[in-house]
């Protein structure tokens, strides 16, 4: 049987996720063709005077590399990343930056803090 194949993105800023996902998720999509990459958001940041930032450019230019030839079919993103960057902001800069095709894209946003992400996601809506 062939299987389907899916590239599945995971944004994150604990480590912890990454090998939850590795020993218990992705062995359960055995019938999948699966190409996976997580990414830890606390590798982006870079220093600027005596504060820290997000690069959205190094992190755009890392999935570019990560995923050339491949169609995204799914990222999963956490909600509540840093105090200064949250889950939907980086679904904007995917969408509004990211030279890939995301039309056909998912995203799936998750947080332990429901509340607060679902107030926010309310004000995008």
């Amino acid at each position: 049987m062939t299987k389907v194949p899916i590239c599945f993105l995971v944004v994150d800023n604990d480590s912890n996720q990454k090998e939850i996902i590795e020993n218990e998720v992705l062995k359960k999509l055995n019938f999948f063709d699966i190409f996976y990459k997580f990414y830890n958001t606390k590798d982006f940041f870079i220093e600027n005077g005596d504060k820290f930032s997000f690069s959205y450019e190094n992190f755009l230019s890392q999935i570019e590399i990560d995923t050339k030839g491949q169609s995204i079919n799914l990222i999963a993103i956490d909600f509540n990343l840093d105090d200064n960057i949250k889950g939907i902001d980086i679904i904007h800069i995917l969408k509004e930056k990211s030279n890939k095709n995301l039309k056909n894209c998912h995203f799936l946003i998750h947080s332990a803090s429901l509340k607060t992400a679902s107030s926010r996601l309310v004000e995008e809506i």
